[in-house]
């Protein structure tokens, strides 16, 4: 009976090796695959991924941005999906890597893929391309299966793209299409703790037994585990354990139960139980049950011949013994433990190497034999040429808790840290060491930056700007106009914004021109930030430069709105309207508010307004007619969805009395709505404490508004202060407003006031006819040419 559990154990033990160490004869070689992966063999390309991590080194990176060029229609559309997902993973590598990981996804959903689609959905996401994921999601949504549809569900539910996972689920509902079982969970942990949601609860439940699959039950059962939710628990793991006796989680987890108990639950403590349960897990082969076992019967004399029969079992493998020596260890029977661990790793057990490798030396404990050990073993793992093995050595000696017992170990290996040819490990040094050890953490950069790695060259760049020991703004640049030659767009769109506009401290670097040349050659390549960029610079009219040109801006307009953005719709339907140097189509501007609003613009609504009311400062022929109840419906509507601006016109029709009958009331509710949003708003309800005569209420508006840049806000403040409403003349302070009124804004009645102040000494103000001559002059209004008159 024993020799044939010895021959049982042996068999399980070189089975389980068999299945840990597979031949590696079976993987083919990194020669032949980058041969095949030449010759176009996408498998290749995916194996050099999986087995040599071949992209993060400098060879691969290089052959695996060569080999893009030779992905085509030729190929299998669910290779090039497998390969996409390669260059996604390591888009930023890559000179745009994120436009070639969407091109290869794009490439193979034109030949059949459909989970291509899906991929290039959650690489949009990963990018903040919100608008294109949707756009592809509404294209395609009714032909996914449910199997597409419960792996972009579990995508947008673990990323917290609420409203998506929310739509999803609502169309799944209708084509009757299950949740993932990971979206039940989610929804069983939600309502577990409710009591009046005990009956929900309970249905999820039962959806997922009826299924009577083992795996999906205990996910539930180790949910309320966790919660301590035994009672719960049990009869799921037992559920478990019919469909699966051989469960070895569900086994240890109910053993933890009965040894733990609940009092909460009153659930009392069934030692017997748990250890059956620890039992039937041991049987299976489990590591954990085993040692609990060991521990169990080690600690009772009515168990010592069920001690002797398991230790005599596991002596009998080299797993076995592996858990004997951490047994021996926690028990501090260290003679046996080591020797047992020396035994295990002349045979080439990596667990026991790096138990010896790493035993703490302590100064008031110091064995002389013991350190030749733990030294022998060591710079047997130096020597090797297992990286795995070196690699658990290195994680283990590093730790924030152990590492000051293996300074010298540690130096050791940092002194050959950047033997690495892995770019991700050159990367992670740097991280590591950019603030500590800064000479490694740039010798680590640099190496990665020669290897190609575009992320480490931008890391590289930002070096050099903000760090104070290696500031060098040259090489920053330099830097970046490399990329900015090898094609990499992010580099250009970096470059043109520097010389727009510089950092603090690096004017003389500013270079309009370039900067609009570089943002020119992005946009006709399709680059939306740029795009973006170009219409801004030529729709501003108050910014810096004054480039306002709006026959460029529509040009540029109409190559972003293909793009579906609704921001860019309104702004094209804005030019139709008010452009300067354009022929205005008040009907085509009507036609892209409106499909903008379609979209969720809300501010599309106050737009609309316009083309049918007018007030003194509108442009002429702006309107396609005046029409009070027109604008009403659509100022309505922008209310509805919370457009301040919108609330604030409805008002001024309220007080004015526009389509409606005047209430000024009614205006102030709104005013009073929309005052903190909203400038206009803010200006409208200041201005109605001032005729109410409530001065401390309208300055508190009046500044609101001036903070978020009403004009007439800032000059009304210098009149109040100049007229003393709030208590005293304060001559000083309205001057002060009107400066900055005229400053800001070129305000011809602050300068007119201004001059008057002077002319007259307003406030005790000493009078100076050259001052008043001045402030006049740039007023240039009538009345201040009268008062011109009467200074001569």
């Amino acid at each position: 009976m024993r020799n044939t559990l010895i021959a049982f154990f042996a068999l399980i033990f070189f089975t389980a090796c068999s299945i840990s160490n597979p031949n590696q004869n079976s993987i083919t070689s990194k020669e032949e695959l980058i041969k095949a992966s030449q010759n176009g063999d996408l498998n290749a390309m995916k194996e050099l991924k999986e087995h040599y991590k071949f992209p993060e080194t400098k060879e691969g990176l290089y052959y695996f941005d060569k080999w893009y060029k030779n992905i085509d229609k030729k190929n299998n559309p669910q290779e090039i999906t497998k390969v996409a997902k390669i260059y996604d993973e390591y888009a930023d590598m890559f000179i745009n890597g994120n436009q070639k990981a969407h091109e290869l996804f794009k490439l193979a959903a034109s030949l059949g893929d459909n989970g291509a689609n899906i991929e290039l959905i959650k690489s949009y996401l990963k990018v903040y391309k919100r608008e294109e994921a949707k756009a592809l999601e509404d294209k395609i949504i009714d032909s996914l299966s449910e199997e597409q549809m419960q792996e972009l569900y579990l995508f947008y539910s673990k990323n917290y793209f609420s409203r998506q996972t929310e739509n999803i689920e609502k169309i799944m509902k209708e084509k009757s299409f299950e949740l993932p079982v990971e979206a039940v969970l989610t929804k069983i942990r939600r309502s577990s703790y409710r009591k009046s949601e005990e009956k929900k609860v309970n249905e999820l439940i039962k959806s997922i037994l009826d299924k009577k699959n083992s795996e999906d039950i205990y996910k539930v059962a180790n949910l309320f585990y966790k919660k301590y939710r035994f009672k719960k628990a049990i009869p799921l793991y037992e559920k478990v354990l019919e469909l699966n006796p051989k469960d070895e989680k569900a086994l240890l987890e109910l053993s933890a139960i009965y040894t733990r108990g609940n009092y909460r639950e009153k659930l009392k403590k069934n030692i017997d139980k748990a250890q059956v349960y620890l039992e039937k897990a041991a049987k299976l082969g489990n590591e954990e049950a085993t040692s609990s076992l060991l521990k169990n019967y080690s600690s009772k004399k009515e168990y010592i011949s069920k001690y002797i029969t398991l230790k005599e079992k596991l002596q009998n493998s080299k797993d076995g013994q592996l858990t004997l020596a951490k047994f021996y260890k926690s028990k501090r029977e260290y003679v046996k433990a080591y020797n047992t661990f020396e035994e295990l790793a002349e045979n080439g057990n990596h667990e026991a190497i790096l138990e010896l490798a790493t035993y703490k030396t302590f100064r008031y404990r110091f064995d002389p034999e013991t350190h030749i050990r733990t030294k022998k073993w060591q710079d047997y793992i130096y020597n090797s040429k297992n990286e795995a093995l070196k690699q658990k050595y290195k994680e283990k000696i590093s730790d924030p808790y152990v590492k000051r017992y293996f300074k010298e170990e540690n130096k050791k290996y940092s002194k050959s840290k950047l033997d690495t040819n892995n770019i991700l490990e050159l990367r992670t040094i740097f991280g590591k060491n950019k603030y500590k050890n800064k000479e490694l953490a740039l010798e680590a950069i640099k190496k990665a930056v020669e290897f190609g790695d575009v992320k480490s060259t931008y890391s590289l760049i930002d070096f050099y700007k903000r760090d104070r020991d290696y500031k060098d703004f040259n090489k920053a640049l330099e830097l970046l106009k490399t990329l900015e030659k090898r094609g990499e767009k992010k580099a250009t769109k970096k470059l043109a914004d520097l010389y727009f506009k510089p950092p603090y401290g690096f004017k003389e670097y500013k270079d309009e021109e370039k900067a609009i040349k570089l943002y020119e050659k992005l946009a006709e390549q399709g680059n939306f930030q740029a795009l973006r960029k170009l219409v801004d610079i030529y729709l501003c009219g108050r910014c810096e430069g004054n480039r306002k040109d709006h026959k460029k801006a529509k040009y540029y307009l109409e190559k972003l709105v293909p793009k579906g953005y609704s921001y860019d719709l309104a702004n094209l339907g804005w030019v139709n309207q008010y452009g300067v140097g354009v022929k205005r189509d008040l009907q085509k501007a009507k036609e892209l508010y409106e499909e903008a609003a379609k979209k969720g613009y809300k501010t599309a609504y106050y737009y609309l307004t316009w083309l049918y009311y007018q007030d003194e400062e509108s442009p002429k022929d702006t309107m396609i007619r005046l029409d009070y109840k027109k604008a009403l419906e659509y100022l309505k509507k922008g209310h509805a969805k919370k457009d301040y601006r919108a609330t604030n016109l409805i008002g001024v029709f309220y007080e004015k009395g526009y389509g409606v009958k005047k209430d000024r009331e009614a205006a102030v509710t709104l005013y009073k709505m929309a005052a903190d949003y909203d400038m206009f708003a803010a200006h409208h309800l200041a201005q109605y404490y001032y005729d109410i005569k409530e001065y401390k209420k309208a300055e508190e508006l009046y500044v609101k508004a001036e903070a978020k840049g009403h004009k007439a806000a800032i000059v009304k403040l210098g009149i109040m202060h100049e007229k003393g409403v709030l208590g005293k003349v304060d001559i000083e302070k309205a001057l002060n407003y009107y400066a900055k009124a005229y400053k800001q804004y070129d305000d011809k009645v602050a300068a007119y006031n201004i001059g008057l102040i002077f002319h007259y000494g307003k406030g005790g103000t000493k009078k100076d006819k050259k001052e008043a001559k001045k402030w006049y002059e740039k007023a240039g209004t009538k009345k201040a040419k009268k008062q011109l008159k009467l200074l001569k």
